[in-house]
């Protein structure tokens, strides 16, 4: 298994930059909510999928066990990401990319570089770019970088007339970033003596991807980036309790 869900993401970042570069006119108000409204679906069910893949092999009580483990694991994480400051992390790269994007928008010279920097945080620095890749790692299952796929590309679409060329060759940050947690995660789990301590972090990360649905939908800012280390919580506990 060689990170086949984010190449497929790379791929769709490149598509979409191509034919934003192509196409002059954007999307329809409405096909743009259409098209928000089937991502967050998409989102939903994959995050549910995760959650399923973690308890399946389980008997009743230790699913509820796994769940439990899960719920504790972001009760525990949430606050050591504060300390880390991840989500602060984010927000302080993400509001950089923002402003290189209004100036572009606005006819400011943005050089290629920055430009490309810019396109390369906003496709790499977010939950589901670990998210995603860590999922395929444990279970070879690129469901969540499918979804993530169609988002980066509508997102290259609508950020190329902008940034131009930048965009399209921040296709290979994204494969580069996320192959490389692929490869990580699937290299750390022949360190795990365990199953349930896989299965704990399935539970957890399908939860966080669910909860990623809040913030597709604009219904809440939801700081995931402060949950990650719920996933390195989350099979120390399973390996406690188990």
């Amino acid at each position: 298994m060689l990170a086949i869900g984010s190449a497929i993401n790379a791929a769709a970042v490149v598509l979409g930059g191509l034919l934003g570069l192509l196409i002059r006119n954007d999307l329809p108000a409405r096909r743009q909510h259409q098209l928000r409204t089937g991502i967050g679906l998409a989102v939903i069910i994959a995050g549910f999928h995760q959650v399923w893949t973690g308890v399946r092999p389980s008997g009743v009580g230790a699913a509820f066990g796994l769940m439990g483990i899960a719920l504790l694991a972001t009760t525990i994480g949430r606050p050591l990401g504060r300390l880390l400051r991840v989500q602060a992390g984010m927000n302080r790269l993400g509001r950089w990319a923002g402003q290189m994007f209004t100036r572009a928008q606005e006819g400011g010279r943005v050089p290629f570089h920055d430009g490309f920097t810019a396109c390369a945080i906003l496709f790499c620095v977010g939950p589901l770019s670990v998210l995603g890749p860590v999922q395929e790692g444990l279970n070879g299952d690129f469901f969540v970088l499918l979804v993530k796929g169609a988002m980066d590309g509508l997102a290259a679409f609508a950020f190329a007339r902008a940034f131009r060329m930048a965009v399209v060759l921040a296709g290979l940050p994204v494969l580069a970033f996320q192959g490389t947690v692929t490869l990580l995660t699937m290299w750390l789990l022949q360190w795990l003596p365990d199953e349930r301590m896989v299965q704990s972090i399935n539970v957890t990360a399908g939860l966080l991807v669910v909860c990623a649905t809040l913030i597709v939908f604009e219904i809440r800012k939801v700081e995931i980036g402060d949950f990650l280390p719920s996933l390195l919580v989350a099979p120390a506990l399973a390996w406690l309790f188990f």
